[in-house]
């Protein structure tokens, strides 16, 4: 191979030289370009990216807060809850007309301290044959009975509906302010996805939301 390079005309060999130098050059350059154009475009994405987060978290903000404070004006109206779920009418017609009214609701639930079911709007089949039980061990119930707070869980599979579903849940006080019991929403999150719809990543691009656990609460699948 040596000899046969050697044996060329001095010409060819400077001609070679001189493509090689040039290449290498131009080579480095295009690479450097690419890798530019890369970066400001991923740099462009990702700015359009965090743009689009901050734009939505107030919307959803507003829609969450307003929901549980609505929540916590309806539990303010319950004073009292009776030890079983007899006798029980006038507290389930306020949460079915307040149910009627809070579209953002699936379903409304009224439980007592001992994590029985005493009064339930918005449930689609017969309350009546629910598990007196069903929720005593629910999250958001567990916590604001131990805390006296209210509090949200991440999205989940609404224990009444199935559905995906953020819980919130509120306090429910006697007038001499001694808790009686807890009162729960199953938020429904068609608001959230119809957000989350709206927003287009190219022709075959999608977004996604997800709550602060890494769980999915919109998604086009």
């Amino acid at each position: 191979m040596r000899k046969r390079l050697l044996s060329q005309p001095i010409h060819h060999l400077l001609l070679v030289s001189f493509v090689l130098l040039a290449l290498i050059p131009v080579s480095l350059l295009g690479v450097k370009v690419y890798q530019v154009a890369w970066d400001d475009a991923w740099r462009e994405v990702n700015e359009k990216h965090r743009l689009l987060a901050v734009n939505l978290a107030s919307p959803i903000s507003i829609y969450v807060s307003d929901h549980r404070a609505m929540l916590g004006l309806l539990a303010k109206s319950i004073k009292q809850v009776p030890p079983d779920a007899t006798g029980n009418v006038a507290n389930r017609r306020a949460l079915e007309t307040a149910a009627a009214h809070l579209k953002g609701y699936g379903s409304l639930v009224l439980v007592g301290l001992d994590g029985r079911l005493r009064a339930v709007a918005g449930y689609p089949g017969e309350a009546e044959k629910l598990p007196a039980r069903l929720l005593e061990n629910e999250t958001c119930f567990v916590n604001t009975r131990k805390t006296g707070n209210w509090a949200l869980s991440g999205i989940k599979r609404g224990p009444l509906s199935g559905r995906p579903a953020l819980v919130i849940s509120e306090p429910i006080h006697a007038d001499g302010g001694k808790m009686v019991g807890v009162l729960l929403g199953e938020l429904r999150v068609d608001v959230i996805e119809e957000l989350r719809r709206k927003i287009q990543f190219g022709e075959k691009g999608h977004s996604a939301i997800v709550d602060k656990f890494g769980h999915v609460i919109a998604h086009p699948n």
